[in-house]
């Protein structure tokens, strides 16, 4: 009985706090896209903004294994279980190795990106941040009231989050049960596979609950980061066995393109300005961003 009453409260707690988020950082970007495109049949001035909208999406993939200047605790290992399948990441082992960062100084390469638009401006966006990572399994699951329920409430990491001007805006705390699960069986169940996990909690119908503005990120909307403070780093605890793969960062527009959102609007975009496509190949925003527009344009 005690630990349905807790599944309830968790569960609520989790989604009222996601919508909430969701309903704060809605992005003004949005609002124009949906303005533009209530009638399909554009004019050729209305075809280019909504193609500039769509070329501001980004999605950067950040690989600890060499995309951070440091790394203070753990090792590099192939990840040789079913779950990792030979995938390199950081490991860090309970017990053994130290308390610390894992991750520290991501290496930015906005490469030679010579394309300008009022969307490409970060403090129009919001920032949508996912470690992928691991726990140990058994540590909370199978969960059995009066044995390992406590283990729960294990502090596992933090995400800090490093604006332009170097000043930390987000420290997000990860415990154990931001592991979890739906239960493929029932959703009332707590329950962890022990696989990867690039969400923090087990609500799906969210794409992260660790949402940032823009506006915080990149307050003087800089173009060019590489040389900036901007970080994305991930403090180990020591408290159980960690694995780290990789960190992705994506704004919204991003998200929204992959999921094939804006299908509807590339299509009524009769064509795209020569050689846009490859500019955009030569500078940061190259996968999977790039192909997926490249693939709906050119056909």
């Amino acid at each position: 009985m005690k630990i349905k009453l807790i599944i309830t409260v968790f569960i609520w707690i989790i989604f009222i706090g996601s919508y909430l988020n969701k309903k704060i950082n809605k992005t003004e970007p949005q609002k124009f896209i949906e303005k533009e495109t209530k009638n399909l049949k554009l004019s050729d001035e209305e075809q280019l903004k909504i193609q500039d909208y769509l070329l501001s999406a980004r999605t950067e993939k950040y690989e600890c294994e060499r995309d951070f200047r440091k790394s203070k605790t753990g090792n590099i290992i192939e990840d040789k279980t079913d779950y990792g399948k030979g995938k390199k990441v950081i490991y860090c082992r309970a017990g053994k190795d130290t308390p610390g960062y894992l991750v520290k100084g991501v290496i930015r390469r906005n490469g030679n990106f010579d394309i300008n638009n009022k969307w490409l401006n970060d403090t129009l966006q919001n920032f949508i941040i996912k470690p992928r990572m691991r726990i140990r399994q058994d540590l909370v699951y199978p969960l059995i009231e009066g044995i390992n329920e406590q283990n729960t409430q294990t502090p596992v990491c933090r995400l800090e989050i490093v604006n332009t001007e170097g000043k930390i805006i987000e420290k997000v705390e990860y415990k154990a049960h931001d592991f979890w699960e739906k239960h493929p069986e029932n959703e009332c169940k707590f329950y962890y596979s022990g696989n990867y996990r690039s969400r923090k909690g087990f609500i799906d119908m969210f794409d992260s609950v660790i949402m940032v503005s823009g506006k915080r990120l990149n307050p003087t909307g800089k173009i060019n980061t590489e040389n900036t403070p901007l970080d994305f780093s991930i403090y180990w605890y020591g408290y159980t066995d960690l694995w780290l793969d990789y960190i992705e960062v994506s704004n919204e527009v991003s998200v929204r393109l992959l999921d094939g959102y804006y299908d509807m609007w590339i299509r009524s975009i009769e064509s795209i300005e020569p050689g846009k496509l490859e500019k955009i190949k030569a500078g940061y925003m190259v996968n999977p961003c790039y192909n997926y527009l490249a693939n709906k344009f050119q056909k």
